[in-house]
């Protein structure tokens, strides 16, 4: 629920501010004209558009380095990892299963997905360990960032643990 609330803060921020540079820029047609009112616009649009977050799409290898065979299977899987009323935390894992029926971690990748106004993800660290039999454990840490209007208000770490069950395919 509080990702809602925050991303309602953002979205009605936002939209004082296009009221704002809208009535800046009705001033300015009437004083300057309207060739400067519609640079003014120019820029605050060019303005509000560029943002720099964090990449949210981090890609990992598995610790330990294992030898993928093209014989065996491979398969990729989706782990939801929190979810909230907009948007959740969700990690792909691709493995191959060995001649002993065993789940190999190769690769992860972690998202945030879903309406993200004023709300990123970085991942900073994954493990992927493989369990006995098709289980693989895994362990994520992240920083989540709150930001209102662009500019970055919190940031809180976040811990995933949990066990994933592999497909044996």
């Amino acid at each position: 629920m509080i990702y809602l609330i925050w991303a309602l803060l953002n979205i009605s921020i936002w939209l004082f501010f296009v009221y704002l540079s809208m009535v800046a820029a009705t001033l300015i047609r009437k004083n300057m004209g309207r060739l400067v009112a519609v640079f003014f616009l120019g820029g605050v649009l060019i303005s509000m558009t560029h943002r720099e977050y964090p990449k949210s799409g981090k890609e990992f290898s598995a610790n330990s380095v294992h030898a993928y065979s093209g014989g065996a299977s491979r398969a990729t899987q989706y782990v939801e990892l929190d979810k909230s009323l907009i948007n959740r935390h969700e990690m792909s894992v691709s493995y191959y299963v060995d001649q002993q029926n065993n789940a190999i971690p190769v690769k992860a990748q972690l998202n945030i997905m879903g309406f993200t106004s004023g709300i990123s993800w970085e991942s900073l660290n994954l493990d992927l360990k493989s369990s006995s039999g098709n289980k693989i454990a895994y362990y994520v840490y992240g920083i989540e960032y709150w930001s209102l209007f662009g500019v970055r208000v919190y940031s809180r770490p976040r811990t995933f643990t949990g066990i994933m069950i592999a497909d044996k395919r």
